[in-house]
């Protein structure tokens, strides 16, 4: 068995080398982008102390057995260092398409009718929007990027609730579904660290939806799925845990609604709800200068409102009980149990 005290020392020291390496980057991407404001020292030191109790969170997560502690080595550095030329152009392209305001600049050739309005457009200022294998293919080094070389350890945060509620419940296999489950990356945490239940993923993408079938072939217990958000395509009361991740930013304030109304429908009586997403200025004041200038940088157009549209009432506008809720980072993990119990 690995000693406890070396394993920690070799996970901070990697995360430690991680954000060193995305802070350059970020620097030259400020001074290529001419972005010139800086935080005040109060910000940047809220920052600090919130990605400390990250990897802190992180550890104690693997530690307690909420999720498998070889996630906290599961670096996509070399995959991410394959990619470089690409991911290069990546961000020059953004760049340029910032510049040039063209937040439509999707792929020729892929019919648009079925998507709704709001999907149509490149968030991130990332090529082809989120309509083509290209940008699948991209999408989880730019996240990391974005983030620091946080965003896998901020994710494993949403899995301690449903490791709490499943260790709670003694029939087996958990019915899981995640909504808005981009590339599979985080369907795959799960089922990497609770591989006994069945889980459904679903995109609206169905470019996305196919990079995730392939990353996750291995899992005989995952299946996706095509789908809109907003209709789920699943009867009443189908599941026992409903989880999504970094879904609703992107989405308009009806829309948001509708998706809550969704997932309430297809939760069992007893079932568990997890959101985690950006965090918000209700909680998280001090990471105004941040969460602000996000939308501005990255073009995210219902983002605004989302930072004074707090999660936590979403969830009691939808019927919900009044929600839990944990900080991650930049992020935040909110969850409830529907009361009663499942069939």
């Amino acid at each position: 068995m690995t000693p406890v005290l070396p394993l920690k020392l070799a996970y901070h020291a990697k995360q430690r080398s991680t954000l060193a390496g995305y802070a350059v980057l970020h620097e030259v991407l400020r001074a290529v982008a001419g972005w010139n404001d800086k935080p005040s020292p109060a910000a940047f030191a809220e920052l600090k102390r919130r990605y400390e109790e990250l990897l802190m969170r992180d550890w104690e997560g693997a530690r307690l057995g909420h999720y498998s502690a070889r996630l906290l080595f599961d670096w996509h550095g070399p995959r991410n260092l394959r990619k470089l030329s690409a991911f290069v152009h990546e961000l020059r392209a953004g760049v340029s398409r910032s510049r040039r305001a063209g937040f439509q600049e999707l792929p020729k050739g892929v019919d648009l009718v079925d998507y709704p309005d709001y999907f149509l457009r490149n968030f991130h200022w990332q090529s082809e929007g989120y309509l083509s294998e290209h940008s699948a293919e991209l999408y989880d080094a730019l996240v990391e990027f974005l983030f620091l070389g946080a965003a896998s350890a901020m994710r494993r945060q949403a899995i301690v609730p449903f490791s709490e509620f499943a260790r709670s419940r003694a029939r087996e296999p958990l019915q899981v579904l995640d909504v808005g489950c981009g590339t599979g990356t985080f369907l795959g945490q799960l089922a990497t660290s609770h591989p006994n239940h069945a889980y459904t993923g679903i995109d609206l993408s169905p470019f996305y939806a196919a990079h995730a079938r392939r990353s996750l072939d291995h899992f005989r217990n995952v299946t996706i799925l095509q789908a809109n958000a907003e209709a789920l395509p699943f009867v009443d009361q189908s599941f026992d845990v409903v989880t999504s991740v970094y879904l609703f930013h992107e989405l308009p304030p009806r829309v948001r609604r509708q998706v809550f109304s969704e997932m309430k429908r297809v939760l069992r009586p007893g079932g568990l709800l997890i959101v985690q997403d950006s965090a918000q200025l209700s909680e998280s004041s001090a990471l105004e200068f941040f969460l602000r200038r996000f939308p501005e940088r990255f073009h995210e157009p219902f983002f605004k409102h989302y930072l004074q549209d707090p999660l936590e009432d979403l969830f009691t506008e939808a019927g919900f009980p009044t929600p839990k809720l944990a900080p991650a980072f930049v992020a935040k993990t909110v969850w409830v149990t529907l009361p009663g119990e499942s069939p």
